[in-house]
């Protein structure tokens, strides 16, 4: 349950230590499986958050964390932080939530997919399979590496 909690918590904007609570379980016993299961879940939930507060409060978030304490709209931030998603998006595609599960820049992404209207099922195939593929080698590389230095 902790590690569902976490792992949903740091797929949104919120930074918390998913990958290293997630890295750490197999060795104290915990099935692999389910603590991969139980993370890229949790994960793919947190990001789903994410893609509805793009979609939906967009607005909101802009006007939340680029007003100045005088009241002013700060114009340039904005337009400059969607420009730059539009180029991305524009560039790569709805192919960059493939890095959904990518530190930093992942959780970001999928925001930006929600302010775009990226259709549901897509963005549900392609954050699932990020994370499937961040967990997996993930759980995998720290697996080699525990048989690697108790052999």
């Amino acid at each position: 349950m902790g590690l569902f909690v976490i792992s949903f918590i740091a797929a949104t904007l919120i930074a918390a230590p998913s990958d290293l609570l997630a890295a750490i379980m197999p060795q104290l016993g915990y099935d692999p499986m389910r603590v991969f299961v139980v993370a890229a879940t949790a994960g793919m939930l947190g990001n789903l958050i994410n893609y509805y507060i793009g979609r939906y409060g967009y607005d909101f978030v802009l006007a939340r964390f680029f007003i100045s304490r005088d009241g002013d709209a700060v114009q340039s931030a904005p337009d400059r932080w969607l420009l730059r998603a539009e180029k991305f998006y524009e560039r790569y595609g709805v192919w960059t939530l493939l890095l959904s599960g990518t530190p930093f820049i992942g959780d970001p992404l999928t925001t930006v997919a929600g302010a775009f209207q990226v259709r549901m099922w897509i963005f549900l195939l392609l954050v699932f399979a990020g994370k499937v593929w961040k967990y997996a080698l993930m759980l995998g590389g720290v697996d080699l590496i525990v048989r690697a230095f108790s052999a």
